[in-house]
């Protein structure tokens, strides 16, 4: 069982701009932030959308006047996503999965979806002696196909942007922790390079996760 992956992560365009990086980063939290709002509704009028942006954007309203935002477990699972990949400098297994578990009992009321909670109590319980058997054992062995693995993939997508397979290869390791059904880790590996490759990612799916 490989938990680790050292592959070169050296960028073919080194001028990339570190503002890219946290741009990329920041737009995920407050895409999570804004998005929560909504989670749930059926329908949403653009006009409410259109409004919190206006009151975000206002100057004249104090912080105690804007409606508080909050993060999700969509952005602390990627929060561990990234510690680990910097801590380690590559893709450990068992240093995510134990990340999530931490963050997940230090933080639980994020919005954790049951399935999800199941994995990191047993993940604890074994001390992360598998970091992939507890995904694997859900819904009678098929694996879970929810979107969280695409959720938290773009620590993934920048540590790795300079070379695609290692970057797929990454992506769907990252999501079998939790999700293990092919179509849950082939939304991440669309959602972590769609912004350019995708043939070239869709010629790979055959061949990973």
């Amino acid at each position: 069982m490989n938990t680790t992956s050292t592959s070169s992560t050296q960028p073919k365009d080194s001028k990339i701009s570190v503002d890219y990086f946290i741009g990329c980063l920041l737009g995920a939290l407050l895409g999570d932030c804004i998005g929560a709002l909504f989670e749930g509704q059926q329908d949403v009028p653009m006009e409410s959308v259109e409004d919190l942006f206006q009151d975000l954007t206002n100057e004249d309203l104090t912080l105690d006047q804007l409606v508080p935002l909050e993060f999700t477990d969509d952005t602390a699972m990627l929060k561990s996503v990234a510690e680990s990949l910097i801590r380690n400098k590559c893709f450990n297994a068992r240093d995510v999965a134990n990340t999530f578990v931490s963050e997940y009992f230090e933080s639980p009321k994020r919005g954790y979806g049951g399935s999800v909670v199941d994995v990191f109590v047993k993940l604890k319980k074994d001390k992360v002696s598998d970091p992939f058997q507890p995904a694997r054992e859900q819904f009678n062995g098929s694996g879970s196909y929810g979107n969280g693995g695409a959720m938290r993939i773009a620590p993934v997508a920048l540590f790795a942007h300079g070379n695609i397979e290692h970057m797929l290869d990454i992506a769907a390791q990252t999501t079998k922790i939790t999700h293990t059904h092919r179509l849950g880790v082939h939304g991440a590996l669309l959602q972590v390079n769609n912004s350019f490759h995708i043939e070239e990612t869709l010629r790979l799916l055959t061949h990973i996760g």
